[in-house]
């Protein structure tokens, strides 16, 4: 499916092709403004392709996103026409009303319509009545009954409660609904209906199910209200056949089989041509994962701003407003209204049926009574020693302690009965030091250092770890089970023998452990997934010579170069190689649908194929490697210009606060305090500080300076401090205790790589600071005021990409000296 701007720029001439009077840039943003999704584009060039006469012959079947196009338009006597309504002639920029085949405005819709019926009391005739359990009535019998309401249903419901009391029928009503239209519809409804309500409570609407529970407190003697299917008494919140069921039921009642992963789940979704599709398959639709123009990732599609596709955490992030209901001014959900609330007070507090404080549900007991987490797993009392009302961790002599008291109680330490040291024990009876020697034992025996020798050093770092943490560790069994698999074989350990117990995210912690004390052999993990992957892509490539081809351009030129570049690559690196690749391999998958080969193809098939998707220019390079190897033709892609840098992003003045609220809090690591004042005051992408060796920092004359370009950049002494803590707690995390890495400034959890750069962006984030706008308003600021091969040199960016900020730049002042010196 082609892009929303692709399919707005079709909309847009074909408009313009109706009345070449209308500015095409008035109609690109009116149907910018209307069309917020592809999918509604989509649909509406459908609808233009179908029908062109739909822009100017008025026709009342217009399409309303058109009709709304057309009136933000706005052009008089204009060939392009709004719709007129089929029985007065009037054109109308308001939405039609459906009456049988036609669709009519709302004065010949209610003509159309308009007939008289019957009262369901006196009997007369009435134009406009009021309507209630299927019955009509007229505005005296109406109101008469209004007034009479809580009588009516006392003498309704008396026929299956004789000793109901008016007390509790008034009482009811005011529960069911604060509106007295509203009671009376409820009144009526039981007329109809009260017998089969009594007796299968679920059966009755949502007002009913409020009257009832009132009636229920009262008189204990009534059927209880629980789901219509499990028959529990969670809270009944959906309808499901008629019947009030509880979240679950509903959900399982509504299984159907997806039409794309053939699964029995909930329907999430239903495409225009019916495609019904689960939550899974519609979040993992290409359509809806772009890459996001706040935060550079590439993610699921919240919404499409002003500037295009955004995910949930940016749009949640970018929203701040005042919360309504705490009136700290934080991200918050309708942002921009009255109803604007926080993260923290959006999710509704009860009273806990168990402590009685008013916390988050975590869970209900069996009569759907709520409780929080704390009351969801353990028995609750109060502590002997601080007198709160908590979870029960131990007894003593009988008498509860809390978790808190009970780590401080004397009686949690006992003497270890190998030892004898008297400290927190296992369930074992052994102290953490018997226990890491017993794993110790247990892991490595004679035979492992027969055939590993390098084993010793695991072993060794086994037993001087920290005990909490090397303990805690091992205590993780998919880990410990993976480690002993793996030590248990014979001869030495390969990469291979890993890959075969699990998943990559199964085995990193366990590969890296092995890696970093010599028993595996260091690899680039992401150049050989890489390569993997260029083989098992190739086999889904029917033709011979159009797999030959593919696999010999990805090997001369990818695989040649990412093998040539220092240090291990980086995931995101291997991901664009990867994504060149699959629309290289679309291109000749797509030659061979239409019948042709890599050596027939034509210019003009080329054409129509780079319509079809987006990047299509990336096969620019294969084309060419192609025509030389007498492979193809000369062919060619088109590439767009590709659009001006967008100027602005945050203010000095928003950075400057941004960054001295971070470099005060001591809390936020060294390096993230680093990394987010690199993109604050220079505009450092995440994934350039990552890749920062520590042979790049060092200092001269007391100053301290850091290269990341081709020249170093020197930093203020504030900063140079923040890089000495950076250098001074270079550790990184492993599955036993952390290590100390000499190469990388910010190592990552991988023995020899850097810290992901998208792990960066999520620490950034966490601490308020957003990549895009900061990365936007450092370099405004800086193509402002130093020369792009200055700029190119300090902070690493291409020179190219330097000139095209300074023009960018240049641009705006000029517009803006242009403004200023119009006459007014």
């Amino acid at each position: 499916m082609a892009t929303l701007d692709e399919l707005l720029d079709d909309i847009t001439k074909r408009i313009v092709e109706a009345d070449p009077a209308i500015e095409p840039r008035r109609v690109r943003e009116a149907a910018a403004g209307v069309l917020a999704k592809p999918a509604h584009a989509d649909r509406l060039l459908a609808a233009l392709v179908a029908d062109p006469t739909l822009l100017v012959s008025g026709s009342a079947q217009m399409p309303r996103a058109l009709q709304r196009i057309i009136v933000a338009i706005d052009v008089p006597h204009s060939a392009v026409r709004l719709p007129r309504c089929p029985s007065c002639e009037r054109e109308l920029a308001a939405a039609f009303v459906n009456v049988g085949d036609l669709r009519l405005c709302g004065t010949c819709a209610k003509r159309a319509t308009r007939r008289f019926h019957s009262c369901a009391e006196c009997g007369n005739s009435v134009l406009n009545p009021r309507r209630a359990a299927g019955r009509t009535f007229c505005l005296r019998c109406w109101n008469s009954m209004r007034s009479r309401r809580s009588a009516i249903l006392l003498t309704v419901l008396r026929r299956e409660v004789p000793e109901l009391a008016a007390s509790v029928i008034d009482d009811g009503l005011l529960a069911a609904s604060a509106s007295e239209t509203e009671q009376l519809r409820l009144t009526l409804d039981c007329v109809e209906n009260s017998t089969v309500w009594l007796a299968h409570p679920s059966q009755g609407n949502a007002a009913f199910a409020r009257l009832y529970a009132v009636l229920a407190v009262h008189y204990p003697q009534l059927r209880p209200l629980v789901c219509a299917v499990c028959q529990s008494g969670r809270p009944l919140t959906n309808v499901l056949d008629g019947a009030r069921v509880c979240a679950r039921c509903y959900r399982n009642g509504r299984r159907q089989d997806c039409d794309r992963c053939r699964q029995p789940r909930t329907i999430s979704r239903q495409l225009p041509d019916g495609t019904k599709l689960c939550q899974w398959c519609w979040k993992s639709d290409p359509e809806q994962i772009a890459d996001c123009t706040m935060c550079g990732q590439r993610r699921i599609v919240a919404a499409f701003g002003p500037t295009g596709a955004v995910c949930g955490s940016c749009r949640l992030m970018s929203a701040v407003d005042t919360c309504s209901k705490c009136g700290r001014v934080e991200p918050c959900r309708f942002a921009g209204t009255p109803r604007a609330v926080c993260e923290g007070c959006r999710r509704k507090r009860v009273t806990c049926a168990r402590c009685g404080t008013v916390r988050l549900v975590h869970t209900r007991d069996e009569a759907g009574a709520p409780l929080c987490g704390s009351c969801s797993d353990r028995p609750t009392d109060t502590c002997v020693s601080c007198g709160q009302s908590r979870n029960v961790r131990g007894r003593v002599d009988g008498e509860p302690l809390c978790g808190t008291c009970f780590k401080k109680h004397p009686s949690s330490f006992r003497d270890c009965t190998r030892c004898g040291t008297h400290r927190k024990l296992r369930q074992t009876g052994l102290c953490d030091r018997c226990t890491i020697i017993d794993l110790a034992t247990e892991m490595f025996p004679a035979s492992i250092f027969e055939a590993n020798p390098s084993a010793v050093a695991l072993r060794d770092a086994l037993l001087s770890g920290a005990d909490g943490r090397t303990v805690s560790a091992f205590l993780r069994p998919r880990s410990l089970l993976l480690l002993r698999n793996v030590l248990a074989e014979p001869g030495p350990i390969a990469h291979t023998a890993i890959d075969a117990l699990g998943p990559e995210q199964t085995t990193r912690h366990v590969r890296a452990l092995l890696v970093q004390y010599g028993l595996l052999a260091t690899v680039d993990y992401h150049l050989q997934r890489f390569e993997r992957w260029i083989s098992e892509a190739a086999q889904t490539i029917s033709d011979p010579v159009a797999r030959s081809a593919f696999t010999q351009y990805a090997n001369w030129k990818h695989l040649r170069e990412l093998r040539a570049k220092p240090g291990p690559i980086s995931g995101s690196l291997a991901g664009s190689r990867r994504r060149e690749l699959r629309i290289i391999k679309d291109l000749l998958e797509w030659a061979e649908r239409e019948g042709t080969s890599l050596e027939q193809l034509t210019q003009g098939q080329v054409d129509h194929w780079s319509t079809t998707g987006t990047e299509r220019h990336r096969v620019q390079g294969f084309l060419r490697w192609a025509r030389r190897n007498r492979l193809a033709r000369d062919l060619s892609v088109f590439r767009a210009h590709p659009p001006a840098p967008t100027i602005g992003g945050l203010s000095d003045e928003r950075r400057q606060r941004l960054l001295a609220d971070v470099l005060r809090n001591d809390d936020i690591l060294a390096g993230t305090r680093l990394a987010a004042a690199l993109v604050l005051l220079y505009g450092i992408h995440p994934h350039r500080i990552a890749r920062i060796t520590l042979d790049r920092v060092d200092s001269v004359n007391g100053l301290a300076r850091i290269r990341i370009g081709s020249e170093h950049l020197y930093l203020p002494n504030e900063l140079g401090i923040v890089a000495e803590a950076v250098i001074a707690a270079r550790t990184a995390r492993r599955l036993l205790h952390d290590v100390h890495d000499g190469v990388w400034l910010l190592p990552g959890t991988r023995p020899g790589y850097p810290l992901a750069n998208t792990t960066l962006t999520r620490r950034l984030r966490e601490i308020g600071v957003t990549v895009a706008p900061a990365r936007r308003g450092a370099l405004t600021s800086l193509a402002a005021q130093l020369h792009p091969v200055v700029l190119a040199d300090l902070t690493g960016i291409h020179i190219r990409t330097a000139i095209v900020w300074r023009d960018a730049v240049a641009a705006s002042r000029s517009r803006y000296v242009d403004e200023l010196l119009q006459p007014e």
